[in-house]
């Protein structure tokens, strides 16, 4: 299957599962690259970080990779990721992070083209995002790892 296959099959299913963070009329842009494209999506209503968490745990399919404080003391670079259970045969993640009153207003979405590449680009995130703040939660890397084995 090609990305641009795997892109509009994210599409459709997403549209499904997750119409409250992910459909075709939310979508404000789209870059597709090599090994993965990268689709935004602004949501109708923004929602604190915590609320989009619940979310994304609300979905079966999805499991929540980090949640990251820069600092106590602002509300402003809140972020999360969560990826899709590779059990399931989709290769995406979901990143969000919150603005200057705590809210996000976008889900940035990344659809990749190869499993390989998307462990790989999950465990490179997670050791990136680790030295940046407070994580609240952090999946380990090896659990990350057993999820593609």
């Amino acid at each position: 299957m090609t990305l641009q296959e795997t892109v509009e099959q994210f599409k459709m299913l997403a549209t499904l599962q997750m119409p409250s963070l992910v459909k075709p009329s939310m979508m404000v842009s789209s870059e597709l690259e090599d090994d993965y494209a990268l689709l935004t999506y602004k949501l109708p209503n923004p929602m604190p970080i915590d609320e989009l968490i619940d979310e994304m745990e609300d979905q079966m399919e999805l499991i929540l990779l980090y949640h990251m404080v820069p600092s106590k003391d602002t509300e402003f670079g809140h972020c999360c990721c969560s990826y899709s259970n590779p059990r399931f045969e989709h290769m995406f993640k979901l990143n969000s992070s919150t603005d200057e009153h705590g809210m996000c207003n976008t889900v940035d979405v990344t659809v990749y083209a190869s499993l390989e590449y998307m462990c790989e680009e999950l465990r490179d995130e997670l050791r990136r995002i680790s030295t940046k703040g407070k994580m609240l939660y952090d999946r380990t890397e090896s659990k990350v790892l057993l999820d593609f084995f």
